[in-house]
């Protein structure tokens, strides 16, 4: 059964924004397991990209500066309730000492994933290639625990996923540049053992799509070593860079995150591309972006951060009608 494809178009996963206060709960939960983190650093559902996407192109960027202790998050299932994996990128800096750990106790058999990453012709992020995954860290444990293989790759921006167990990620070849019509027969990208390190079965072709039916979702908690946050413009600073910031709001390198509305404002306000997004720049997006969008932090009326406010939106109300405990 095929759950969904996040194919080589990169699509955006459609996610359920509507009155999360149980899960919150769940969440606040399992964060007082464990060592004392003194608050996650990476929380999926920001205003900003609110929910931790599938691939490179809509993951959860821990941008700033400092150690990135921890993400917190939900997989959840449905029609309406988006899909059951998210990816978050971090800056790896000691390959030693990292490490990413599904807190405990956590309600679902979790799987994480980790994916080096390469950037296209124009220096933006475009393919995730497999390092190494787990399931669980012993048997009949239903938690998960990555650390860096042994490999020729060192400190760096990589991507690391979190699914439960049954949705796999795959790979398969496009068609070359001379003609030829590649593999198209989807690969899985990892040995499937469920107790150790999965290393790779595909090593050169990236991640292009999730595919399987999930076993179980809910909130989670990755601890994370050996990691900081990606510093704000550390790519090649244009529009539609992940690593620029949010154009609502400011910071101090040029350009921002999402590319339409960053060539907007900069046809209005040209400092804004070429020195810094200050916060004249985030009042004329806040002002001329106004197209519900997954970088938009508010949108009335799109409850499921879909971009668009229909049917689905008045449904997951509906259902979710009542009180808020």
């Amino acid at each position: 059964m095929r759950y969904f494809v996040a194919g080589t178009g990169l699509v955006p996963k459609t996610v359920s924004m509507i009155l999360r206060c149980t899960i919150l709960a769940a969440v606040a939960a399992a964060c007082l397991v464990g060592p004392a983190l003194g608050g996650p650093d990476v929380d999926e559902s920001t205003s900003v990209r609110p929910d931790a996407g599938s691939t490179t192109k809509t993951a959860k960027v821990a941008k700033g500066d400092g150690t990135v202790n921890s993400a917190t998050g939900a997989t959840s299932v449905g029609l309406l309730a988006g899909d059951s994996v998210d990816m978050f990128l971090v800056q790896i800096t000691n390959t030693t000492t990292f490490s990413a750990t599904i807190a405990t106790p956590v309600s679902f058999d979790t799987q994480l994933f980790l994916f080096r990453l390469t950037a296209d012709t124009t220096g933006q992020l475009a393919n995730a290639f497999a390092m190494v995954a787990n399931d669980d860290v012993a048997t009949n444990s239903g938690w998960s625990r990555i650390t860096f293989p042994i490999s020729n790759f060192g400190p760096g921006t990589y991507a690391i996923a979190v699914a439960p167990r049954g949705v796999r990620p795959y790979s398969y070849s496009i068609p070359s540049a001379s003609g030829g019509p590649g593999t198209r027969t989807p690969t899985q990208m990892f040995t499937t053992n469920l107790v150790g390190a999965q290393t790779p079965v595909v090593t050169t072709a990236p991640l292009r799509t999730w595919d399987g039916v999930p076993s179980g979702a809910g909130p989670y908690v990755i601890q994370f070593t050996g990691c900081t946050l990606i510093p704000l413009g550390n790519g090649p600073d244009r529009c539609g860079d992940v690593f620029s910031g949010s154009c609502f709001q400011a910071h101090t390198v040029p350009a921002c995150d999402d590319e339409q509305c960053c060539r907007i404002v900069c046809s209005i306000d040209p400092y804004c591309c070429t020195t810094s997004w200050d916060a004249n720049c985030a009042n004329v997006a806040q002002q001329n972006c106004v197209s519900c969008g997954a970088t938009q932090p508010t949108c009335p009326g799109d409850v499921d951060g879909d971009g668009i406010v229909n049917g689905a939106d008045l449904g997951g109300v509906l259902m979710n009608w009542g009180q808020c405990n």
